[in-house]
């Protein structure tokens, strides 16, 4: 669903979330970041090189990798802050967010919505 749909629709997109948790059953990754090594890391490195971005796949979330997923993150409009947790796993198709992982469905919209809501921010040089 995009932002307006959600916005127009929340009762909607509660209800998208409920059917796509109850018909998958992958546990969530666990968030990755500067000092994570391993097949996660290399999963979510292969998802960026498929969007076009330059990194080496080789599992190891170094300072090269961070600096990769805060690009992502800023492109898609997310808190650029180089840590690969469930919204930017989401985002790249993988895990899932499920809502088991927040106090309420109320509470894991609210935090996808306010990262599609927060302003891009514009790489300088």
């Amino acid at each position: 669903m995009a932002l307006a749909e959600v916005e127009a629709n929340p009762a909607g997109a509660r209800r998208a979330v409920k059917a796509s948790e109850s018909a998958c059953s992958v546990a969530p990754l666990p968030t990755l970041q500067v000092g994570s090594s391993g097949p996660a890391v290399e999963q979510l490195q292969l998802a960026l090189a498929a969007r076009g971005y330059s990194i080496d796949t080789d599992g190891i979330y170094g300072p090269a990798t961070r600096s990769v997923v805060a690009a992502y993150q800023g492109s898609i409009g997310l808190t650029d802050d180089g840590i690969a947790g469930a919204v930017t796993l989401a985002a790249l198709g993988m895990g899932q967010a499920r809502t088991g992982d927040y106090a309420s469905l109320d509470a894991l919209l609210a935090e996808v919505l306010d990262g599609l809501r927060k302003p891009r921010r514009r790489a300088s040089g």
